[in-house]
């Protein structure tokens, strides 16, 4: 019986979307969906091998909010333990990693009936030294907005700064809840 290698599999499913022009957008939920957050139980979820999805996860915890590193598999994780304490502690997935963290938490969440609120595409080597943190306040103060009108415009500025060709060597941040 052949085995699956997650990793390898997710690379060649990058490929083939790269290819097809799938990646490079940023997505947005209305403000009406992503008043969920409000007062939401938060969960940063960051790749520790890459430093600006550490950097992103650090500036979170200096907030308050709880993080976790994804393991190797984290099909495994999510099934020894982050599966139940998303749904039993009703906790959000906001989270900063590469291609592959991202489409497999996005799946998991999934099966759980969580759906990603925001996903933003960035390159991985932006000009600013402190790009990580800057995103990360920005997404702080995005969950702690409480005016319709203040979120309806804050989700247009973002969505507006993703303009990466699909090719781009980047990370994804996520809110799903």
């Amino acid at each position: 019986m052949s085995t699956l290698d997650r990793r390898s599999f997710m690379g060649r499913a990058l490929t083939f979307s790269a290819v097809s022009g799938f990646a490079g957008a940023t997505s947005l939920a209305s403000a009406e969906q992503l008043g969920i957050l409000k007062n939401a139980n938060l969960l940063v979820l960051y790749r520790a091998s890459s430093s600006e999805s550490a950097a992103f996860a650090a500036s979170l915890a200096t907030a308050g909010l709880d993080t976790q590193a994804l393991q190797e598999d984290i099909v495994r994780q999510w099934r020894t333990g982050l599966d139940t304490e998303v749904m039993q502690q009703n906790k959000l997935l906001l989270g900063m990693g590469n291609w592959d963290d991202y489409t497999l938490i996005k799946g998991l969440a999934a099966e759980a009936r969580r759906f990603p609120l925001l996903a933003m595409q960035h390159p991985l080597k932006l000009l600013e030294q402190d790009w990580t943190h800057d995103h990360a306040q920005e997404v702080l103060a995005l969950v702690k907005l409480q005016d319709k009108s203040q979120l309806d415009r804050a989700l247009t500025a973002l969505g507006l700064r993703s303009t990466l060709a699909p090719q781009t060597p980047s990370l994804f941040s996520w809110i799903i809840g």
